[in-house]
């Protein structure tokens, strides 16, 4: 079930994010942009039972980091409610950077990896649900035996 709604920031838990690196000068244009006009494409959250938050965010944490920087923590930011498994979410995660903004291989190569175990080893079964081909998937994969400062580069 999904439902559109608008959600105070502070609700909302970040981290699953599988992209490491905001460009600032891009982050400085959204966060001008929101405080402008703000946010006009709705994030994707999921429920969660946590202690401080109430909402795990999916997708859309460009916008929530521009949205936080120009409104605060009591902001609400259009986002829409879906109850998704962690396998989903990860999945959704990956996928929404990959289709909006360049990631770098690394930081696909570690959410893929994610994927991958979702499906307990199975490539073919990751590579399909990612829309990549397996040896996309492959290529990414090797990159995890690379040194963290050659992933960083």
């Amino acid at each position: 079930m999904q439902y559109p709604s608008a959600v105070a920031l502070r609700r909302i838990r970040t981290g699953r994010n599988p992209r490491v690196y905001f460009d600032p000068t891009e982050m400085a244009e959204i966060t001008e942009s929101i405080r402008a006009n703000g946010v006009y494409q709705p994030i994707l959250i999921r429920p969660i039972e946590d202690d401080e938050f109430d909402f795990d965010l999916v997708a859309g944490e460009r916008r929530y980091r521009g949205a936080m920087d120009a409104h605060g923590e009591d902001w609400e930011i259009p986002a829409l409610v879906k109850e998704m498994t962690d396998e989903e979410a990860d999945r959704a995660a990956l996928i929404e950077n990959a289709q909006r903004a360049d990631m770098s291989p690394s930081e696909e190569a570690a959410a893929a990896s994610k994927i991958v175990g979702h499906c307990k080893g199975d490539r073919e079964e990751a590579a399909r649900l990612l829309g990549w081909s397996r040896s996309t998937l492959d290529k990414r994969l090797a990159l995890m035996n690379c040194s963290p400062d050659v992933q960083a580069h």
